[in-house]
């Protein structure tokens, strides 16, 4: 992910005014281009997940790992496949409803997932 990061901020004509900001799974990836390349950005700003020595300190907890569940579960990718599937995905519904307070998107999500290739890379990444 920081190899992308790197490559976006040049193809746009970024200068060291430039603001990085990152979730989720991109939070991960702030650490590579700001720590790679710290001059090449103003700040970097990261959104959902908090640095990783206040989230490893947390994640011993219950409610930290009832809110990381996912991180681990979805490394078991040819069972959870077949679980977050079934049900037209109603596995996604239910972490959805737990996770936002719209569900506009969520058929556009599920629609993007609806390809076999496409959910797997999404787990992918995990």
């Amino acid at each position: 992910m920081v190899a992308p990061q790197i490559a976006l901020h040049e193809a746009l004509g970024g200068d060291d005014q430039a603001i990085l900001i990152a979730h989720d799974w991109a939070r991960s990836a702030p650490g590579g281009p700001a720590g790679k390349e710290s001059g090449r950005w103003r700040r970097c700003i990261i959104l959902n997940i908090p640095p990783f020595a206040i989230f490893s300190e947390n994640i011993v907890k219950y409610e930290q790992i009832k809110r990381s569940f996912y991180f681990w579960y979805f490394q078991i990718q040819r069972v959870c496949e077949d679980v977050i599937s079934v049900g037209n995905f109603a596995f996604i519904d239910r972490i959805w409803a737990d996770w936002s307070a719209t569900s506009e998107d969520l058929p556009k999500v599920k629609e993007c997932i609806r390809e076999p290739a496409h959910f797997q890379a999404a787990l992918g990444y995990y």
